[in-house]
């Protein structure tokens, strides 16, 4: 048995997630990135980075500019 990916500490029946638990983890990370279309945004410039199309400096600042300040995670 593995522990739940979600961050509960629960074990799992052999899978990733214990059944529904990974929403928790797809709020926790929709939260922190603030919200969904920004989380979709944060995607995209990682998928830009790694195709070549932006450099690592500029991945950096497409990062600052769509990250929050400060974001608790989500209890």
């Amino acid at each position: 048995m593995a522990e739940c990916a979600c961050g509960c500490r629960e074990q799992t029946a052999g899978g990733t997630f214990r059944p529904g638990h990974d929403s928790y983890l797809r709020a926790d990370a929709e939260h922190r990135a603030g919200g969904v279309i920004r989380l979709a945004e944060l995607v995209e410039a990682a998928e830009a980075f790694k195709a070549g199309d932006v450099s690592l400096a500029e991945f950096g600042e497409r990062v600052m500019v769509l990250m929050p300040a400060s974001r608790a995670p989500a209890t």
